[in-house]
C-alpha cells in the first residue's frame, strides 16, 4: 500500500499540469523565417509546437511565416511582416466564454474560423467571424478583407 506522502508529489504534479493547460489557447504548427512570441515581459524566439497562451504578442519577420491552430479547429496563418495579440479573458469581461480574441495591428493573415468564433480587432475595424474564412491585410488605418 502507497502511502499519501507519495501521493503528494504526483498530485502536485498532475494539479501543475492542469492548471498549466487551462491557460494554453493554442499551438504553432508551423514557423518558417523569423518569429518570436512576448510572453509576459520576454522575447522568445518562436518555434514549432509552441503553445500559445491569452496574453501572447507574435511578432512575424519580414520573410516569416507562422501558422498557429487553436481550440475547435480554427487556423491562423501570418505570412510577411505582421503581428497578432491573443487578449486575455479576464479583459472581456463577461464575454470570456466567447470566441477567440485576437488584435491584429498590421500584416496578412488567414484565418479559418469554427465554432465558437474569433472576434478580430484591427485598427480600422472589428469583425466577428462565427465560422468561415478571413483574409485580411492590415496597414494600421489601412484595411483591406475578403471574406467567404
Amino acid at each position: 500500500m502507497i502511502g499519501w506522502r507519495a501521493w503528494l508529489p504526483i498530485g502536485m504534479t498532475l494539479l501543475s499540469a492542469a492548471a498549466h493547460a487551462a491557460t494554453e489557447v493554442g499551438t504553432v504548427t508551423l514557423v518558417d523565417g523569423g518569429a518570436r512570441v512576448l510572453r509576459g515581459a520576454t522575447w522568445y524566439k518562436l518555434v514549432p509546437w509552441a503553445h500559445l497562451e491569452h496574453g501572447d504578442i507574435v511578432s512575424v519577420g519580414e520573410r516569416g511565416h507562422v501558422l498557429a491552430e487553436f481550440a475547435g479547429g480554427t487556423g491562423l496563418s501570418v505570412v510577411g511582416t505582421g503581428s497578432f495579440y491573443l487578449e486575455p479573458k479576464a479583459a472581456r469581461g463577461a464575454d470570456a466564454g466567447g470566441p477567440l480574441v485576437i488584435t491584429v495591428p498590421e500584416g496578412w493573415l488567414k484565418l479559418a474560423a469554427r465554432a465558437p468564433g474569433v472576434r478580430m480587432r484591427l485598427a480600422a475595424a472589428e469583425v466577428t467571424l462565427p465560422i468561415g474564412i478571413l483574409v485580411v491585410h492590415a496597414q494600421g488605418p489601412a484595411l483591406e478583407f475578403f471574406v467567404e
